[in-house]
């Protein structure tokens, strides 16, 4: 269970358009995950501006970032986030 102030930080965090759609994002991405330069690339952000907004996420434990190899993977992090994103995408369902 996320403690209040966790979700007061997750969901300031979700209060920006982007951020919000790269979460929707990566939640379609599965466990797995996505490349920082591939997500950047599908939603048309220069990889410095997706680079801004992933550390956000990071920072608010939103999203986890692991190294493969020379590339850097995000997802979203454990159950109760996914459960989170869902819940945002049903009541905000990407267009």
């Amino acid at each position: 269970m996320m403690r209040s102030k966790d979700l007061v930080q997750a969901l300031a965090a979700l209060a920006n358009e982007t951020r919000l759609a790269i979460c929707k994002a990566l939640l379609r991405m599965g466990p797995d995950g996505i490349p920082s330069h591939e997500l950047a690339d599908r939603m048309c952000l220069s990889r410095t501006l997706a680079s801004h907004h992933l550390r956000i996420l990071v920072q608010a434990g939103i999203v986890e970032q692991r190294r493969s190899g020379r590339v850097l993977r995000h997802s979203l992090v454990g159950p109760q986030v996914r459960a989170l994103a869902e819940a945002i995408e049903k009541l905000a369902p990407t267009e």
